[in-house]
């Protein structure tokens, strides 16, 4: 329960828990039971966290939180999608280049900024892990400080899915938005009518576009929040200056997004085949149920490959039945949601406009299933339970009288339309902290990426010294950073330290491929070379087959790398292990 404001006037912010507050009149009725009810009182809280003082909690499950993703952390190898924003401020010696360099990514460059600036300090690039660290140990300590769920929700949210796997272990942007989203949420439940409230309102509104694409999804369904609670007069103002700063900060941070997403259409297309309207609606709708059950699949032939696998498609035998099934447990989930919290208007407002700008940005844009885009879905939920849960304590007694007393005592009293959306909630989290171990599990057992032990091996006698080149240019960018030297792209057929993310950067013919490495291989004769990639070369009619001489793997999806050292000889380029040079 949060702690009522001096001012007794003040009723906007009193949010009064009505079990108390039924009990307190019941008290000042009868004096001469106020210290018996006082005595069974203090009787219940002990009962309900006997070993832990509640001002405590938030400090517990936060340090928790940081000792075990400090860990997994440290152990973590950085991958390509990682490294490649370090690559990129490494090679940005001013904003102005930063800016131009950003023009390939698809990703606003507040995440870039904050790494150039800790690049221009003099960090290394270990440091990004650091800096992605106290943004994620800020999510969980923002969301057990002022959230209003019970202890072992708020600990079980920690240790879930999304907070210590997907965004906490990748040092990637993502948690950067839910940081803000959360503190909105603070915000939001708090007095928002002051100056200072609509300022930081304002701050977090325009700075959520300049994360992520999902950030600026996020920034949009808090601004059609205010702007409908202002309409239904959910929450009236006395000015509409607390409405109307916050939604014309949102549009300048959409504008700005805007420019710095679509000034790359032209240098970049598609990088996959776009899916049928099927599959795209599939994507969508099943990202609401991945969202609060992340746990993956089983019909996966290796073990290693079972990140971004669903159990939904496990249960489905074609496409059609995935589809179907899909469908029904979106509707399913939204429907509870929205019933249990039907008379909290804003957190349904935030709801419905979440889910909405959720299934239609991954219908419009997202061209895979991957489990990361189901996250603003997961985080969304929370924060409308949230605001639902503040909201509802808002109202007064006498319109929660009647309802019957919640069987499971004290903790849970704040809890959404009875016991209902709790059990639901809390059996969501345990799930989710169930695929969390399992991917953690994965992760210590199977790196991410083989990307450290290429490099290390690249500085290791006889290669050390030799040319590389390397295709794909993303299997480079890792690498790159790792040695702080650049490879020699056979895309752009120039030297590289980042991937630009073009087809023609990706994608080249088998006999292009060779044919471009035999003219490498002739530029820096009668030295080796060494060739690093995750695909085969496709041998040439009258030149010797080539052949791996090391394969560094397996690792998850594109990470392991097959090595070549190759040479020109009289009748061409062949392959040339370092042993017999």
């Amino acid at each position: 329960m949060i702690t009522p404001p001096d001012d007794p006037k003040d009723e906007k912010a009193n949010l009064v828990d009505p079990a108390d507050y039924q009990r307190d009149t019941a008290m000042s009725e009868d004096p001469e039971s106020s210290k018996n009810e006082a005595d069974s009182d203090s009787s219940d809280d002990a009962e309900s966290s006997p070993w832990i003082a509640p001002w405590l909690e938030p400090w517990m499950i936060t340090a928790a939180y940081f000792l075990c993703s400090a860990y997994l952390v440290s152990q973590h190898i950085m991958w390509r999608d990682e490294l490649q924003a370090w690559a990129i401020v490494w090679q940005s010696p001013t904003l102005v280049a930063l800016w131009e360099n950003l023009r390939f990514e698809g990703h606003p460059g507040l995440w870039h900024l904050l790494l150039w600036l800790l690049y221009k300090a003099g960090a290394p690039f270990a440091s990004q892990q650091l800096l992605h660290l106290a943004i994620t140990t800020g999510v969980v300590w923002v969301f057990a400080r002022w959230s209003p769920f019970t202890f072992w929700q708020k600990l079980l949210f920690a240790f879930s899915y999304f907070p210590l796997f997907e965004y906490g272990l990748p040092a990637r942007n993502y948690s950067l938005s839910i940081l803000l989203l959360f503190v909105a949420c603070v915000i939001l439940t708090r007095e928002t009518a002051t100056r200072s409230g609509t300022v930081a309102l304002c701050a977090v509104l325009f700075l959520l576009p300049q994360v992520s694409a999902f950030g600026a999804l996020i920034a949009v369904a808090l601004a059609v929040t205010l702007a409908g609670a202002r309409l239904l007069m959910i929450k009236p103002l006395a000015s509409p200056a607390p409405v109307l700063f916050p939604l014309l900060s949102t549009l300048f941070g959409i504008a700005l997004f805007y420019l710095q997403i679509f000034r790359r259409v032209g240098d970049n297309g598609s990088l996959s085949p776009a899916p049928d309207s099927v599959t795209r609606i599939l994507f969508a709708l099943e990202s609401v149920p991945k969202s609060l059950f992340p746990n993956p699949g089983w019909k996966v032939p290796e073990w290693f490959a079972l990140w971004n696998t669903s159990w939904i498609a496990s249960l489905s035998v074609t496409q059609t039945d995935h589809l179907y099934l899909a469908a029904t447990l979106c509707a399913i989930i939204v429907s509870f949601t929205a019933i249990s919290i039907a008379k909290q208007r804003r957190a349904l407002l935030l709801l419905c406009a979440g889910v909405a700008g959720q299934l239609l940005f991954i219908y419009a844009f997202v061209m895979s299933g991957t489990m990361r885009y189901a996250g603003t879905a997961f985080f969304l939920w929370i924060a409308a339970i949230w605001i639902a849960i503040c909201d509802r304590n808002e109202e007064s007694a006498e319109a929660m009288a009647g309802e019957p007393a919640n069987p499971l005592g004290h903790t849970w009293r704040s809890l959404v339309s009875g016991t209902y959306l709790g059990y639901f909630v809390t059996f969501s989290l345990a799930m989710s902290c169930v695929a969390s171990a399992q991917f953690l599990y994965l992760a210590q057992s199977v790196p991410f990426s083989q990307s450290k032990v290429v490099a290390d091996w690249l500085d290791e006698p006889p290669q050390k010294g030799m040319p590389v080149v390397i295709y794909p240019e993303y299997v480079g960018t890792p690498i790159a950073v790792r040695r702080q030297l650049p490879f020699y792209s056979l895309a752009r057929q120039a030297d590289a330290t980042f991937c630009i993310w073009k087809p023609a950067n990706i994608w080249i013919p088998g006999p292009e491929v060779r044919a471009r490495l035999e003219e490498r291989v002739a530029r820096v004769a009668p030295r080796p070379l060494i060739y690093i990639g995750n695909n085969t070369i496709t041998p040439r009619i009258g030149a010797p087959d080539v052949t791996p001489i090391a394969m560094f793997g397996p690792s998850v999806s594109t990470e392991s790398y097959i090595v070549y050292i190759l040479r020109q000889t009289p009748r061409g380029m062949e392959s040339v292990h370092p042993s017999t040079r």
